[in-house]
């Protein structure tokens, strides 16, 4: 658009283009008279612009969905399996569920299913294991370190709240402490799992007279497979019919049991679950069918990698769920209003000198100290950026009450929020706040004029949108390539937290990581960010021609800047080209808002004879979204059919599915039954003195505790704390 700089620049002179004096202000098209003929040039260039927008999208969805087919082929656990939303109750537990899907496919095709329950409690009791863990690991290197047993001050009696806490061996007492931790949490897994298998049908057994699943699909031609599996399972029945009663009491029990074990909130499945196939090709088929009659229910979608699952809301309901979208739109729109009013107080101080006829504290703040006009304005685009780092932590929140089940699905909410507030905020309330603020004095003087000051105020927010990416891309540099952040946390965390053993020191302690621990990226504010880019880009490059100049710098610096970084410092992400989707369709609507933008400036210049040539590329652009979305993106969500029955080919008998099983068990049943520390940290160390016998009187250095455990006799009593003193 550089050939477009001469067109504007040497415009002739009119009487509402002779107040404009800045240089940079005159390459735009504010120096164009109103009904110049010289606004041909910008309609051609808004066809070239637009048009290799297009192509160019047309290539990269090419390319999209090419290599997005290629990693739905990877053999990942997620690829093999698909999440379920609102289960009905007679198929709530991992055996009829399995037989669910294996009534619509075959029991061949179904690996495993696996439905989420509460388990708070064990959580908790988890948690509360590995803290154990940790400081007997911490003991254990103190001792190693220093070649002395640390002792520290614990209050043995738990049943008084106020009682005297006493010195032990923080060695024997964290072994003891992890011993009974262990036995607890092997104990609440188990019969969590029994649950999980089991489950609790006398309620649907009743409602389904003994029959397993209810067909799916609910019409005579799907129901085959159904028919076989419901006249097994009756079959079956007719042998327990008579236990039935004492069935169901045992069962009731069990309940009662496991409430009394594991606590009142365990225990309770979820209405949801993941389902694992042998086959690519049929998860990538129940992905794409309706499997109940009833809306919503047995909702079927993609499944999250098992390391990318967000656990708290797997379990959410449909109501649940609803409301946590409504709750997030409700949130997201109001955050949207409110930060009208300080983007705009902010774009207005881009021209101080015209604010302070509008703003009253301003003026008396600007008369009293006038050296704060030039850093005021100055200062603007920064506190734009300030305040928009802070809205992806604010729209993550708003984005949880969603009820996303990965952090992929967070991500991808989070960018579109982020985008529209780019877009809305950043530059439209930049944009016609400045513009009105610019002109607001004249306007008041002559509202006659308020087409010919808008007409001229509009194009010379230019400057204001270069200085933004300017400033956004040097602080991006200025932070990324030196890691500053990153220097200075892992610098923090060298002497804050504990360092003992390396596996301490590669832990990240209260968000503090070290240098070879690095965070991962975070992909939807950098998107966001060039949301921003193109919006004005779009909007200027005819507009303010020097802009696309500006933007391809910027993007020729953080081109080269993030793939080194990508490369050599951050860990490698795979979102299966989520957010990539989301900002091809935000681009084309940045091209649609570009261009009614343009159709209203042309309009203020009065533009009447350019503008017929110029509506049909609005029409054009239209189709081509129209067009776009019809299969473009459902192509590329879904792995054809022939390519993933090709790819199971390549799956033998003697291929290897022991990464999908147990893939999607919540972290605390999966969690290891018994730990134990390091064994480096404990040779020529006796870890298994009995807990009471680590009591050491501070005074006396001589056991406080009552004997229990490996010491038989009183003589063997003393022994043992003669040795442990020693």
């Amino acid at each position: 658009m550089i050939w477009l700089l001469p067109i504007y620049y040497l415009a002739e002179e009119s009487s509402e283009t002779a107040s404009i004096t800045d240089g940079i202000v005159k390459t735009t098209i504010a120096h164009v008279p109103a009904g110049s003929s010289r606004m041909y040039a910008t309609i051609i260039a808004a066809y070239f612009i637009f048009g290799y927008a297009m192509y160019a999208i047309l290539k990269e969805m090419e390319w999209y969905i090419e290599m997005r087919h290629k990693y739905l082929k990877k053999p990942l656990p997620q690829h093999f399996a698909v999440f379920c939303r609102n289960i009905p109750k007679e198929v709530l537990d991992n055996t009829h569920l399995e037989q669910f899907f294996g009534s619509c496919f075959s029991d061949e095709n179904v690996l495993e299913a696996r439905v989420p329950m509460k388990i708070s409690n064990l959580e908790k009791e988890v948690a509360k294991r590995d803290e154990t863990l940790e400081k007997l690991e911490h003991a254990l290197a103190v001792y190693q370190k220093d070649g002395e047993r640390p002792q520290h001050k614990e209050k043995i009696d738990e049943k008084k709240m106020c009682g005297p806490k006493e010195l032990v061996d923080s060695i024997n007492f964290y072994t003891a402490k992890l011993e009974e931790e262990n036995k607890a949490v092997e104990e609440h897994i188990n019969h969590l799992q029994e649950i999980a298998i089991k489950g609790n049908h006398e309620e649907s057994s009743k409602q389904n007279n003994g029959t397993d699943i209810e067909n799916p699909a609910g019409d005579e031609s799907s129901a085959h497979k159904s028919f076989v599996s419901s006249v097994a399972a009756k079959t079956s029945n007719l042998a327990t019919s008579m236990a039935s009663k004492t069935g169901s009491q045992l069962t009731h029990s069990l309940g009662h049991a496991v409430s009394f074990v594991t606590g009142s909130d365990d225990g309770e499945l979820y209405p949801s679950g993941f389902v694992v196939f042998k086959k690519i090709s049929t998860a990538n088929a129940a992905l794409q069918m309706i499997h109940h009659r009833k809306p919503f229910t047995m909702e079927v979608i993609e499944a999250p990698n098992p390391k990318d699952v967000y656990w708290g809301n797997v379990g959410r309901t449909h109501k649940d769920l609803q409301l946590g979208r409504l709750g997030s739109f409700a949130a997201t729109s109001a955050l949207c209003l409110l930060w009208t009013i300080p983007m705009s107080f902010f774009a207005s101080l881009s021209n101080a000198g015209a604010a302070r006829e509008d703003v009253e504290f301003l003026d008396d703040l600007f008369d009293k100290y006038p050296g704060l006009i030039p850093v005021l304005e100055q200062l603007a685009p920064f506190l734009v950026v300030i305040f928009n780092a802070l809205l992806p932590i604010i729209l993550e929140q708003f984005t949880l009450f969603e009820g996303p089940v990965s952090s992929g699905v967070v991500a991808s909410s989070k960018f579109i929020k982020l985008a529209a507030f780019m877009i809305i905020q950043t530059f439209f309330v930049s944009a016609i706040s400045g513009s009105i603020f610019q002109a607001i004095s004249d306007i008041i003087d002559d509202w006659t004029e308020i087409i010919d000051l808008l007409a001229n105020a509009l194009p010379a927010q230019g400057t204001y949108f270069m200085q933004i990416i300017l400033v956004t891309t040097t602080l991006n540099m200025v932070f990324e390539l030196p890691r500053l952040v990153a220097v200075v946390m892992a610098f923090l965390r060298k002497y804050l937290g504990p360092n003992l053993t390396e596996k301490e020191r590669s832990k990240a302690f209260m968000g503090l990581r070290a240098m070879s621990d690095p965070a991962p990226f975070i992909h939807p504010k950098f998107t966001s960010q060039l949301v921003l880019y193109f919006i004005i880009l779009f909007v200027y490059a005819v507009i303010s021609p020097i802009t696309p100049l500006i933007t391809g710098i910027c993007f020729l610096f953080m081109s080269s800047m993030y793939k080194h970084q990508f490369i050599f410092n951050y860990p490698k992400t795979d979102s299966g080209g989520k957010l990539f989707a989301n900002f091809i369709q935000i681009a084309i609507s940045c091209m649609l808002i570009a261009q009614i933008t343009i159709f209203g400036l042309l309009g203020l210049k009065k533009a009447a004879k350019q503008l017929p040539i110029y509506i049909p590329l609005l029409c054009i652009t239209i189709l081509f979204n129209m067009y776009i979305k019809q299969m473009h993106f459902r192509v590329a969500q879904f792995l054809p059919t022939h390519e993933g029955l090709t790819e199971d080919l390549h799956l033998n008998e003697d291929f290897d599915y022991s990464f999908l099983e147990g893939a999607y068990i919540q972290p605390a049943l999966a969690a290891e039954p018994r730990l134990a520390p390091d064994a480096s940290l404990t040779e020529n160390i006796d870890t298994n003195k009995p807990h009471e016998e680590a009591l050491i009187d501070v005074d006396e250095g001589e056991g406080l505790g009552e004997n229990v455990g490996s010491a038989e006799t009183e003589e063997d009593v003393d022994d043992e704390k003669k040795n442990m003193l020693t």
